[in-house]
């Protein structure tokens, strides 16, 4: 009996423990058909999935830089308020809250009223157990101040609950594992009759393709229903910019895009998947390889948008374009509206004509534009093989010979064509295919692009900025902005956010396209959006990356900016030109090319030099006819140049040994017989006359160190002096070179001085130590006047600067500039932040009005300074070089100051 008992026990025992054991792993069994694909409905416009969203709040709020600018916009603003509402509310602190903020969650947009898009949030939940936690803390658990009604929907509980407090309201249900959360009831009801039906995305072959192609690492991944989103944004966006949201329609099915946020940049990739009949975008460019465009090199540099085009098959490209049109049912309408258009050919003859001129790209662009007339800057370029092809193509579709109406005129070298595009409409009707609404009234042509415009005077401003290489491609920010993308592709769109609001409408409901003051500071933040479409495998690859660049200068007021190959690496030197006695200018940039340069800012020539220039650029009348060439030298060569670049007679002439100084021109009588001064690394100074031989009476010895200083020539009471220095010592000869004065207390001359001339017997300079010396020429004595007194790097320059009886003493070091009285009393001193360049330039506005220019490297800022030591009013204006000042246009009557800026341009600056 004992043991029957016992048996029994064990049998009640066991049969507890089984019953236990599978109410509780029933519990925590697995869902297993509870897709978040399957609660979406299929109105839906986005999708983000995001694996961590933990680990996405922490990025947001951490890690990247952007944050506090993007919270200008109060859809950015309220996410924050929400994440951090959930971090600081103490029930998200238990143990379910916890979980869910490190599960994946799945966002879904959904269309809702006339201008808005709703989410709504779906958590996969995991077991039984994890619904009983949830539904318990819904029902006993929530904070204290929430109000929850619930109701049934088709057999499913809707959960409202209402924050008194701050009065949010929200939807939650819980149905065949899955969490979904709502603002908006409506959602929530569409979500679970989803639920009910057959069809979900989950089943959607097509979006289950591009679902495979989500990358894992990523912090987010966004899906796009193209077809959808167009239906929102046509509804919500003004009807002059609503046409343009037809671009989402014409992309493709889907899209699926992979999101990271990094510290400066959003970067996207991924796929898009055309519809079973393939959308315009894909089938426009089926099939044609991505190619490598030159488009930036055209484009000004003041572009806020633009959409290329780059194609490496034309015939396949027109090909596509005839299945487009014939897929839509338009190709008998289209054909009909190009015969109207043109009388002479065929449909098909025009199309073949058309395209037979096209190379590789054609874009639609936009530059910033603060005309009140809206069609200003916008352009259509198109690449052709050959203009001469492509005017006879279009006096053969027009059907009469194009002439043109009008000519810009850079200057006399410089003429571009201005055609009006009479009897060529079908080709905006052709182009509109691929773009909406080009212009197409008057067209010219840029090297071999033919491009089209509205007005005549936004084909002058194009023109302007190619000629002067103010291009994109020439931008630094554009640069670094495209390094972020691949070198080929098949279309390419470019926005610039800080330009963009200049070119859409002001009434679109979307902040972002109609922003406030504060909005736009933000925007400008951003460099741009750039989005790349290429073909892969039958679907279309893209690639698109959004620069953060919080400290983007803003533009100088120049005049005219001319873009050069290289930073500039010498002061810009104002020269003559003979023909009509304007100014041009002479630079040469680091990479040792000397350009002359209109006084537009055009780049007349430009000449490669074997090294750079050592010596100011002299003018001289080499064959006494008025005409005048440009004298220099490099540390190798003596260079002779005339006016088109082209070197004179047997220049240029190779030094004997490599110079150490900058050439001195001397023309001792002013009849034009010059001698030309040159001092070398073998310790010898050699003259050479105007043809480039070496002249035999100069017999100077050879120094003791090396002259890097100009030689100098002074004639005072009757005789000449022949004045230089080395390291060591002080040299003063007469024209053969023979020693014409015997220094006593010699010293070491201060390597940034030159010799000035004191009074009609005496010389000035500084020596090594900051102090003024003064030479008596007629017995050699030195006398010595103490300034800085200090071994410090210094600037000297001797000139009647203050406007007070006599010459002064200007001595600059690197952050401060000092003026005294020749006799060595001190008048200002004036500190400046940053590191002065050792050259101090004396600009004589009048004989009463001398201003001091400056050069700060270190901030690269330019000064000029008041001969009383106040900085003169606007500046410092942005700079990268030593400037000039002067008349460039002989009826100007305003100042114009050149100077080196930044991204390789010279910049011209008017100053009063």
């Amino acid at each position: 009996m004992r043991k029957k008992i016992i048996t029994i026990s064990i049998c009640v025992i066991l049969a507890g423990v089984l019953i236990y054991s599978y109410l509780f792993l029933n519990n925590y069994k697995n869902y297993t058909n509870n897709n978040a694909l399957k609660g979406i409905p299929t109105d839906v416009s986005l999708i983000l999935k995001i694996d961590n969203p933990d680990n996405l709040i922490e990025i947001i709020n951490e890690k990247i830089e952007y944050r506090e600018d993007l919270c200008a916009f109060e859809w950015f603003r309220n996410f924050c308020d929400i994440t951090n509402k959930i971090d600081s509310s103490a029930f998200l602190n238990k143990s379910i809250f916890n979980t869910l903020k490190r599960k994946p969650l799945t966002i879904s947009f959904h269309k809702e009223g006339k201008n808005s898009l709703t989410p709504l949030f779906i958590y996969e939940i995991v077991n039984k157990a994890q619904y009983k936690d949830l539904n318990t803390f819904i029902l006993n658990d929530a904070n204290q101040n929430w109000t929850i009604n619930k109701r049934k929907y088709n057999s499913t509980i809707i959960y409202k609950i209402k924050d008194q407090k701050d009065g949010y309201e929200i939807f939650i249900t819980l149905d065949t594992g899955l969490l979904m959360i709502s603002s908006s009831s409506l959602i929530i009801e569409k979500s679970i009759r989803q639920l009910d039906t057959e069809f979900s995305l989950e089943k959607d072959n097509n979006f289950n393709k591009l679902y495979k192609t989500i990358g894992n690492s990523c912090d987010l991944n966004l899906f796009i229903n193209f077809k959808n989103t167009y239906d929102f944004l046509s509804n919500i966006l003004s009807k002059e910019f609503s046409n343009t949201s037809s671009f989402f329609k014409s992309v493709g099915n889907w899209g699926e895009l992979d999101i990271n946020l990094n510290k400066e940049i959003v970067s996207i990739n991924g796929f898009i998947y055309p519809s079973k009949e393939k959308e315009k975008l894909n089938l426009l460019i089926d099939g044609i390889d991505p190619s490598i465009s030159r488009i930036s090199k055209f484009l000004p540099s003041n572009t806020a948008f633009y959409y290329n085009y780059n194609i490496d098959d034309i015939d396949l490209l027109l090909s596509n374009l005839n299945k487009y049109l014939e897929q839509s049912g338009n190709i008998t309408s289209f054909n009909n509206t190009i015969q109207e258009l043109s009388s002479n050919l065929t449909p098909e003859d025009y199309k073949n004509k058309l395209f037979s001129i096209l190379e590789d790209e054609f874009c639609l662009a936009y530059t910033s534009n603060t005309s009140s007339n809206k069609e200003e800057g916008k352009y259509l370029l198109i690449e052709t093989s050959s203009k001469s092809k492509t005017l006879s193509v279009l006096s053969e579709i027009a059907n009469k010979t194009i002439n043109p109406i009008n000519n810009y005129k850079l200057d006399n070298e410089t003429s571009y064509p201005i055609y009006k595009s009479d009897g060529l409409e079908g080709i905006k009707y052709i182009y509109s295919q691929y773009f909406q609404n080009p212009p197409s009234e008057f067209f010219t042509f840029i090297d071999n692009y033919l491009v089209f415009a509205n007005t005549i005077n936004s084909l002058n401003s194009i023109i302007y900025s190619f000629e002067l290489k103010k291009t994109l491609n020439n931008s630094k920010y554009y640069q670094q902005f495209s390094e972020n993308f691949s070198y080929k592709e098949n279309i390419f769109i470019y926005i610039d956010f800080s330009k963009i609001s200049s070119i859409i409408p002001n009434e679109s409901s979307i902040s972002i396209l109609n922003p406030n003051k504060e909005q736009k500071e933000v925007l400008s933040k951003f460099y741009g959006i750039g989005f790349q479409f290429s073909n892969a495998n039958n679907l279309l690859y893209t690639n698109s990356c959004i620069k953060y660049l919080p400290v983007r200068e803003k533009e100088p007021r120049t005049v005219w900016q001319s873009g050069l190959d290289s930073t500039i690496f010498s002061k810009p030197s104002l020269v003559i030109n003979h023909n009509n006695n304007e100014k041009e200018i002479l630079v040469q940039d680091k990479s040792n090319i000397l350009y002359l340069i209109a006084n537009n800012g055009k780049i007349l020539w430009q000449k490669k030099l074997d090294n750079p220039i050592l010596s100011e650029i002299y003018q001289i009348d080499y064959y006494r006819n008025n005409k005048l060439q440009y004298l220099f030298n490099t540390k190798d060569k003596l260079y002779l140049v005339d006016r088109n670049g082209n070197p004179v007679e047997k220049y240029p002439i190779n030094f004997r040994h490599e110079a150490t100084n900058g050439i001195a021109l001397f023309d001792y009588d002013n009849n034009r017989n010059y001698r030309i001064f040159v001092a070398c690394n073998n310790k010898e100074t050699y003259v050479y006359d105007k043809t480039g031989k070496v002249i035999k009476g100069w017999k100077a010895k050879a120094t003791e160190g090396i002259v890097s200083n100009p030689i100098q020539f002074f004639r005072i009471n009757n005789k000449d002096y022949i004045i230089f220095s080395d390291a060591k010592r002080n040299y003063i000869l007469n024209r053969r070179g023979e020693n014409r004065v015997s220094i006593k207390n010699d010293f070491v001359r201060n390597k940034n001085s030159l010799f000035y001339l004191y009074d009609n017997s005496s010389i000035i300079t500084t020596d090594d130590t900051g102090n003024a010396k003064i030479i008596d020429l007629s017995n050699g004595n030195v006398a010595t006047l103490k300034l800085n007194n200090s071994k410090e790097d210094h600037y000297f320059t001797f000139d009647n600067i203050s406007n007070k009886k006599g010459e002064e003493i200007l001595l600059l070091t690197h952050n401060s500039l000092n003026l005294y009285s020749s006799n060595g009393e001190k008048i200002f001193s004036k500190d400046i932040e940053g590191s002065i360049a050792l050259n101090a330039d004396l600009y004589h506005f009048s004989s009463s009005n001398i201003k001091i220019g400056v050069y700060d490297e270190k901030n690269q800022k330019i000064y000029l300074i008041n001969n009383n030591g106040n900085v003169y009013k606007n500046f410092p204006l942005k700079g990268k070089s030593r400037f000039s000042i002067g008349f460039l246009s002989s009826s100007s009557n305003q100042f114009n100051l050149i100077v080196g800026g930044d991204n390789n341009y010279l910049y011209n600056y008017q100053i009063e």
